[in-house]
């Protein structure tokens, strides 16, 4: 899933509202069953990552479902997580995709600011 996310910031620089609308697409991709596809923020066309987008694009039937989607029990507990990535105030630090690290701004963003680094990355503790 990280792979996606990542994906979705740099198939989307420059464009917060679709780095928000490929952030949501991850989970409910994730999820999407055969009884119930959750494919409408999933990139689009014949070139999109998602199998079902390719086949409404191409006008095929070679999707195959994620084999182990997960349980709703499990979305309600990590989606508040998607909602806070996704959310489009916190991706326009992500914009122009401008870190010297790859952790680095998701970093600054998950750290309140009254915490500072101590030793390892485990070891927060308030100024």
């Amino acid at each position: 899933m990280q792979n996606f996310y990542g994906r979705a910031l740099r198939d989307n620089k420059s464009n917060v509202q679709g780095m928000a609308r490929s952030t949501r697409a991850i989970l409910k991709h994730y999820s999407s069953t055969l009884e119930n596809p959750c494919h409408n923020d999933c990139p689009e066309g014949a070139s999109s990552w998602c199998s079902y987008q390719r086949d409404v694009a191409n006008g095929t039937n070679l999707h195959k479902p994620v084999k182990d989607p997960f349980p709703e029990a499990v979305v309600e507990v990590i989606q508040p997580l998607f909602d806070r990535l996704g959310d489009e105030t916190f991706l326009v630090g992500c914009e122009n995709c401008y870190t010297q690290n790859r952790n680095e701004s998701l970093l600054a963003k998950w750290v309140p600011s009254n915490l500072k680094r101590r030793g390892n990355l485990c070891d927060f503790a308030p100024e």
